[in-house]
């Protein structure tokens, strides 16, 4: 959609596309808006769209009107907006190795900063009833992080992930992770035996979330590397796993 339609605009960076599902047999595309810079990840806050965009920070669009949705500010974060969740009015930044950045939404188009917390390379964010799980990438982990008083978040727990850590799912007391690239280990050169062969799920139980447990882990089998293909994604609708 990006490479296409962004020719017959002449408009760089990414862009956002809305389409209707009235009839799901047939979406119909009724709105668009480019020039978002580095596009990542995007979650819905009532009548406001969250996107992350990398170097070009945090954009928050007024999608009241989805025919035409409008830019309300740009908010400069600390480093590479990557991850994105929400508790409104709170909205938690993952900034890759400079931390998780907390800033209030309540005025949409005056974003404020509230606070920062470390949590290893972010590349994933989902929030669950007062804790913030993050996938730490590079790091190989889930932190589990107490942001019940958003001024002061509190790491709990980190949860060892067999891969390189980005998507995030939990639900019921469970922590659903999907990995990718390297497993634990030497991984330098095609020759070392973790390299490439992090690629899988697993499951832990974080009902208490100081002391998770690991419940199971699934590798896919099979081994694959590639430096630029650095997210994936994980959805649950029990009894399924949906992994992108």
């Amino acid at each position: 959609i990006k490479n296409s339609m962004m020719e017959k605009t002449h408009e760089p960076g990414g862009a956002l596309h809305i389409f209707s599902l009235e009839n799901p047999a047939q979406p119909v595309h009724i709105g668009e808006l480019y020039g978002l810079g580095n596009a990542r990840q995007i979650i819905i806050d009532g009548n406001v769209a969250i996107i992350s965009a990398r170097e070009d920070g945090l954009l928050l669009v007024d999608i009241r009107n989805p025919h035409k949705p409008a830019i309300l500010t740009r908010y400069d974060t600390t480093e590479y907006a990557t991850a994105v969740a929400c508790c409104s009015p709170y909205v938690f930044i993952g900034c890759r190795s400079f931390g998780i950045e907390i800033i209030d939404i309540t005025v949409p188009d005056k974003p404020v900063h509230v606070s920062s917390v470390r949590a290893g390379e972010v590349q994933s964010l989902y929030y669950y009833n007062g804790l913030l799980y993050a996938g730490a990438w590079g790091h190989r982990k889930c932190c589990i992080i107490d942001v019940s008083n958003v001024v002061q978040p509190k790491v709990l727990s980190e949860v060892s992930l067999g891969g390189r850590g980005d998507g995030i799912f939990v639900k019921d007391g469970l922590l659903y992770a999907v990995t990718g690239q390297h497993c634990h280990g030497k991984a330098e050169t095609p020759e070392d035996p973790a390299y490439g062969w992090g690629n899988g799920f697993e499951i832990h139980d974080v009902h208490d979330p100081l002391h998770p447990v690991l419940v199971s882990r699934t590798n896919f089998g099979f081994r694959f590397y590639h430096q630029n293909y650095d997210m994936w994604s994980i959805m649950v609708s029990y009894p399924y796993v949906y992994i992108g």
